[in-house]
């Protein structure tokens, strides 16, 4: 995959990374380890990020 499809040049590429991994290694902690309590970093009010940070992020769960 080529950065092209991915890349957006409006964000902070570390922040846009740094989002990604929160969520994929909460859901692989969840789902693959079985813990219960990593499902609280999947709520849409984000927990686990540092204050403003995710300004203009928005969760959708659907």
């Amino acid at each position: 995959m080529t950065s092209e499809r991915w890349f957006e040049p409006l964000w902070d590429m570390k922040q846009l990374n740094d989002i990604i991994q929160h969520f994929a290694a909460t859901f692989l902690t969840q789902s693959l380890n079985q813990n219960k309590t990593a499902a609280q970093y999947l709520h849409s009010d984000l927990p686990g990020f540092l204050p403003r940070s995710t300004l203009g992020i928005k969760l959708e769960v659907g």
